[in-house]
């Protein structure tokens, strides 16, 4: 006679099972059935997408990271653009944490650079506060509106516009 059991897992195999599907969906996909094997290999901005998801996987494989993000123009601004997502994030839980509800927040990497109350008014102040050789790295614009229940995250890529 078979007995069901609860089986628990500590945190350091159970980041090593996530890093472990992380891998197979963006190698293979997620395998719906058993008619075909798997051949179908994502491309370079998917697995990069993957890789950045959780704090765990971004330390994993930072060097795999690097390497993809160097590989185009096109897969710098991925990179910067999901980090920006994941900085404002966390920025915004922080100034939830201070009764700030309203305005806008220039972010560089994860620093506040820039803020005001319009959109318009932290765009230009960012264009006067980032130097030059930063100029090719994205800003995001952290928006808290009242009233809106998720905050409005714009990318702003200074480069074209210099």
């Amino acid at each position: 006679m078979l007995e069901p059991y609860n089986i628990s897992f500590g945190s350091g195999i159970s980041n090593s099972i996530k890093m472990d599907y992380i891998m197979a969906k963006t190698s293979f996909g997620i395998i719906t059935s058993f008619k075909k094997s798997p051949t179908k290999k994502f491309d370079s901005s998917t697995r990069l997408v993957e890789l950045l998801k959780t704090t765990y996987s971004r330390k994993e494989f930072k060097d795999e990271i690097t390497v993809l993000r160097r590989k185009s123009p096109e897969l710098e601004e991925i990179y910067h653009q999901e980090l920006g997502k994941i900085h404002a994030k966390t920025i915004k839980a922080q100034l939830k944490k201070l009764d700030i509800t309203k305005g806008w927040f220039g972010v560089l990497e994860s620093i506040i650079i820039a803020s005001g109350e319009s959109k318009d008014q932290v765009e230009h102040i960012v264009k006067q506060l980032v130097p030059l050789e930063r100029q090719n790295h994205r800003i995001s614009l952290l928006g808290l509106i009242p009233g809106l229940k998720t905050s409005l995250i714009v990318s702003l890529f200074l480069i074209d516009e210099v």
